[in-house]
């Protein structure tokens, strides 16, 4: 039989930005101000957050609190912006935690900076605690990353909005973020019933032995496909399903396993749906995170230069890797509330289209 596509509330579905509570099938919120939504959101769904008045006070106080800076960024020069875009993350994330039932008893900020040598990216070392906001953030997203060292290049090389930035900086480094032109969730018939994976659709230019060899361990190319102009993958872990199972039941065993294909699918923020697939390059560099609490640990590091070692940012941001540093500062707290937004509602939210 052939495969179709899964559809929910009559919606195909395919890539969604929620990593762990995907609203399969609602209706793309069009907004350009997350903070208002959210806000709305926290408010009017607190019972199905399992919110009491304390904590929605909390998470709302935390969110506006994170809208506040935010809005302050622009007003300083780029040498400053990381204070408040730190603050703003550092907020938004309480929220998430607040929503999610993951806030720690110890709301201490989870890691600390430092370095070692010269006034170079590579020099500039995160060192994740054990507990406090970021690694209750990490344990929220069950990340599978084993070290609790880094540095801030490879830090940013893992990020995918930064990816152009970085790869004309260090021009000998591999292109680690190949773009996806559609993703479906397809399923079809055999003999145990119905098994689903997800298809992501690539330029032909990749069907290739060498890029093949260098996918994700969760894909494979899709043999069965049938649009020979592009190169399909698909996921090897099938999801099950029983034909007696109501849509509730079909969309939880989904979920259950977007949540594992997105360990190596990102997406830039912005009017259109930009999403990549992280390839399995410089092994050394690859770090298994999501793009929040990387972004999160890159902001705090540079906070900190921005406080007590000014002189040493601005070196930085003079230097040759000083344009992948302001495209970063520039372009994560955007990237940041988006994420954290989808996270927190389970929604697609997407600016509106500006149309002349």
């Amino acid at each position: 039989m052939t495969t179709k596509n899964i559809k929910v509330k009559s919606k195909e579905i395919g890539l969604h930005k929620a990593i762990y509570t995907p609203e399969w099938g609602a209706k793309t919120v069009i907004t350009d101000d997350c903070f208002a939504y959210v806000e709305l959101y926290i408010d009017r769904y607190k019972k199905e957050l399992g919110l009491n008045k304390r904590d929605r006070e909390y998470a709302l106080s935390c969110w506006k609190q994170a809208r506040k800076f935010y809005d302050g960024i622009n007003c300083l020069p780029v040498l400053a912006n990381p204070l408040l875009a730190y603050y703003s993350i550092l907020n938004a994330s309480k929220t998430l935690l607040i929503c999610k039932h993951h806030l720690p008893q110890n709301e201490q900020h989870g890691l600390s900076g430092m370095y070692e040598g010269g006034a170079y990216l590579s020099n500039e070392i995160i060192k994740v605690k054990n507990t406090g906001i970021l690694p209750s953030m990490s344990k929220y997203f069950k990340e599978n990353e084993t070290r609790n060292e880094f540095n801030i290049k490879d830090l940013l090389y893992n990020l995918p909005y930064v990816q152009r930035a970085y790869n004309l900086s260090y021009r000998s480094s591999t292109e680690l973020f190949i773009p996806i032109e559609k993703s479906f969730y397809v399923h079809k018939k055999d003999r145990y019933g119905d098994e689903g994976w997800l298809d992501i659709i690539l330029n032909k230019k990749y069907d290739n032995k060498t890029f093949l060899n260098k996918i994700p361990d969760t894909f494979e190319k899709n043999s069965i496909a049938t649009d020979e102009r592009k190169l399909v993958l698909r996921t090897k872990q099938r999801i099950r399903f029983h034909s007696q199972e109501d849509i509730a039941k079909q969309c939880q065993r989904i979920s259950a396993k977007h949540r594992r294909y997105r360990e190596s699918l990102f997406y830039i923020a912005g009017s259109q749906r930009l999403w990549y697939l992280k390839r399995n390059v410089e092994a050394d560099k690859i770090i298994n995170m999501y793009s929040p609490t990387i972004t999160f640990a890159i902001m705090h590091r540079l906070s900190e230069l921005a406080r007590y070692s000014p002189d040493r940012l601005q070196h930085i941001l003079d230097s040759q890797m000083g344009w992948v540093v302001s495209e970063f500062i520039k372009l994560a707290p955007y990237q940041f509330i988006d994420e954290i937004s989808s996270e927190i509602t389970g929604k697609e939210i997407m600016p509106p289209m500006i149309r002349s």
